[in-house]
């Protein structure tokens, strides 16, 4: 991985956390019950944080991101996956009473909406990613390792 895509993950990480601390709104103000684990990709094996609302992950080449000597304005509520081929946008919408957890594919022209199974790989495009609860390990035990795409 490179280091501009390590220092955007960091700042960007930096940003939720400080946008959390210091927003009004209900549905981003406290982290929600759940984590999401990358199984691919080569941020394989990060977890990120699922917050109460909706969470925007933005997946694509990382060359791609930086393309015009800036980085793009993303919201804060936002991860940006590196992923060479295959990426797909995508929501991760949790309802705030924590009930359900819905995956919005953004591909271009149409999005595709379907509920989410928890300790159960999900694919969005090229990129494969489990969801478990914050207070329950991983089950079955997931390998560290499933192969980079």
């Amino acid at each position: 991985m490179s280091h501009a895509v390590i220092c955007c993950y960091r700042e960007r990480q930096t940003s939720l956390t400080v946008y959390m601390e210091t927003s009004k709104e209900k549905t981003i103000t406290s982290p929600g019950p759940y984590i999401v684990r990358l199984l691919n990709s080569s941020l394989n094996g990060c977890e990120f944080p699922l917050l109460a609302g909706r969470t925007l992950f933005v997946v694509g080449q990382s060359d791609a991101l930086t393309a015009s000597g800036q980085l793009p304005d993303i919201p804060a509520d936002s991860f940006f996956i590196p992923l060479d081929h295959g990426g797909i946008n995508f929501e991760i919408q949790v309802d705030t009473d924590a009930t359900e957890i819905i995956l919005h594919e953004l591909k271009e022209g149409n999005s595709e909406s379907r509920p989410v199974q928890l300790n159960t790989p999900i694919q969005v495009g090229e990129l494969l990613i489990l969801i478990r609860p914050e207070s329950e390990p991983w089950t079955p035990e997931q390998p560290e390792d499933v192969g980079d795409v």
